[in-house]
């Protein structure tokens, strides 16, 4: 309270207010802390009324000390004060952090009536600055300046069941003491400036509500922790059961160790052009062995289709795709049902697959089809005791031959006018047929690209035309809008409107459509000559006479024919 001047003097056992007293030394005053004669200076006019210490420096703290003792006097003197108000809601967190209220404990500040009040009242080893007594009990109060009640004396007010509270003055407002009434009020009645110390009729509230909340958090810790111990017990349980898993995998796995190396090794890509060039290798020694010999460049390229792991079938693909044209298609005539399952069957059976390929795919089906029955995970891809990769890295006869059916599909050999797959139409069934198709689909694309190149070229040629005849336009709309401006200028003395839709000028005698293009949106503008000078060069690449001929290509010309 450095900047605070001290407003109270001590005269006659008490304190009074600096506006209370005569001016200067008559007013009979000492200081409240010191001792020292004061000197009243209330009628002053530059500043506010204060005493000052006659012949001597102020000493430090005396207005702390007498707002100390003033507020005490005020007490006593009244015999009244305004309690503080308590509004507490305990909270608490549980283990997760959350946050938990409990009860709003919820009391208003009240105003008590004392029947005495004691000044420097001392209790049981400590002294209060005030205790008024009302109805038999004592309320202790306490006056903060500088420092607050200590830990140590709370303590003992609240050991001994004792009611107290502290006002705090700290931060009064200068101007406040200036008024010895408005300082009443501040100590008597404020209660924003005062806590309780010790309250045990609130404290016990305060503690019932906080034990209330301590039990239910601590119910919610409990079933936190026990769903804690619950996921960790299944997190161990499925440990166990993953190792339980992971060794019966393990064991199944190998029991076709064997073949998962051999197919391991085979679905390298160096592995697959070997066994491809022994396919080849095989089929030509048959071709020599008949004394015949393979042109390449003379088969047609759906019966030697490359095909996606087609090296696991024992003949290479240009045998078995040749089997399948002359079985499911020469020999059958147009309207047959090819059954994708049938072409399979008789291929494996008439050419064979290899052997550990036969093992992997047919265990894998197996499992799969025991999969979608007990609608579990492996009925997707396979195996339960391979991984994902393994299932998929296994080839299958039956997906080789749909590809190739598929193949044939895309190349209209084969419809599917039910929307299947598995069983379709046959459309082409000899190679003249579908050499007799090619020709006429190259006909037919030939002609599409003929046609496109024609609706391009007049596509162009249109805009070439569109071109020429805007720049005419242009050229023309260029010249009825500056007669729109001249007649403007000659006839209103420039005074006029733009239409926003056509670029013309009217005057508003014109009337409120635009009698060019009937439009109703305008701009106010004056023509002068100096612009009518030089229209003809700024209208050459105005965007706004160019968008007048696109938006509006039809305007009423008979206003200014005679200015055309």
């Amino acid at each position: 309270m450095n900047n605070v001047k001290l407003t109270y003097g001590f005269k006659d056992s008490r304190l009074y207010h600096v506006m209370s007293v005569e001016n200067g030394l008559s007013c009979g005053c000492t200081c409240p802390k010191c001792g020292a004669t004061l000197v009243a200076k209330n009628n002053v006019k530059k500043m506010s009324a204060h005493f000052a210490h006659y012949q001597s420096d102020e000493c430090k703290g005396g207005v702390e000390t007498a707002l100390h003792k003033m507020a005490i006097q005020i007490i006593v003197e009244n015999k009244t004060i305004s309690t503080p108000g308590f509004f507490k809601t305990p909270s608490r967190r549980d283990r997760q952090g959350n946050v938990h209220y409990g009860n709003e404990i919820n009391y208003s500040s009240i105003k008590v009536d004392f029947d005495e009040v004691y000044p420097e009242y001392t209790r049981d080893g400590y002294r209060v600055d005030a205790t008024g007594l009302t109805d038999n009990k004592m309320v202790h109060i306490e006056i903060r300046v500088t420092h607050e009640v200590d830990e140590e004396k709370s303590k003992k007010v609240r050991g001994a069941g004792d009611i107290m509270f502290e006002i705090d003055l700290r931060g009064v407002d200068p101007n406040i003491l200036m008024d010895d009434a408005e300082f009443k009020k501040v100590v008597l009645h404020d209660a924003s400036n005062r806590k309780w110390i010790s309250n045990p009729k609130l404290f016990n509230l305060l503690k019932i509500e906080k034990d209330k909340l301590k039990e239910e958090v601590e119910k919610i810790n409990s079933n936190l922790q026990k769903k804690i111990d619950e996921e960790e017990k299944k997190y161990e349980q499925q440990i166990k059961q993953r190792e339980i898993f992971d060794k019966n995998a393990e064991k199944e796995r190998h029991k076709y160790i064997y073949e998962l190396t051999l197919l391991s090794g085979s679905i390298q890509s160096e592995s697959i052009v070997e066994r491809e060039k022994l396919l080849e290798t095989n089929l030509l020694e048959r071709y020599s062995q008949n004394s015949k010999e393979l042109d390449w460049s003379k088969i047609p390229g759906f019966i030697n289709t490359k095909i996606k792991n087609d090296w696991i079938f024992n003949v290479h693909r240009y045998v078995w795709q040749s089997w399948i044209f002359h079985t499911f298609f020469e020999t059958k005539k147009v309207g047959y049902i090819v059954k994708a399952g049938e072409v399979s069957r008789s291929v494996i059976n008439e050419f064979g697959v290899l052997d550990y390929i036969v093992t992997l795919d047919k265990i894998k089906q197996e499992w799969k089809k025991k999969g979608r029955e007990r609608n579990k995970y492996y009925g997707e891809y396979g195996c339960w005791f391979l991984s994902e990769g393994e299932n998929r890295s296994i080839p299958s006869p039956f997906g080789v031959i749909m590809q190739y059916i598929d193949h044939l599909y895309k190349h209209e050999f084969l419809s599917s006018p039910d929307g299947s797959e598995y069983n379709l139409r046959l459309e082409i069934n000899s190679i003249d047929s579908y050499y007799k198709l090619v020709i006429k689909r190259l006909e037919e694309a030939k002609k599409a690209e003929e046609k496109q190149l024609q609706q391009e070229k007049q596509r162009l040629e249109t805009i070439q035309r569109n071109k020429e005849v805007l720049i005419q336009d242009k050229e023309t709309r260029k010249n009825e809008v500056i007669a729109s401006e001249m007649r403007v200028f000659e006839l209103f003395s420039g005074e006029g409107r733009r239409c926003l839709e056509c670029y013309f000028v009217c005057h508003e005698s014109d009337g409120e459509k635009c009698p060019f293009c009937n439009g109703s949106s305008f701009g106010n503008v004056i023509i002068y000559e100096g612009h009518l000078s030089v229209a003809r060069f700024k209208y050459k690449t105005s965007m706004k006479v160019r968008d007048s001929v696109l938006d509006k290509p039809e305007v009423n010309l008979d206003l200014i024919m005679k200015w055309i």
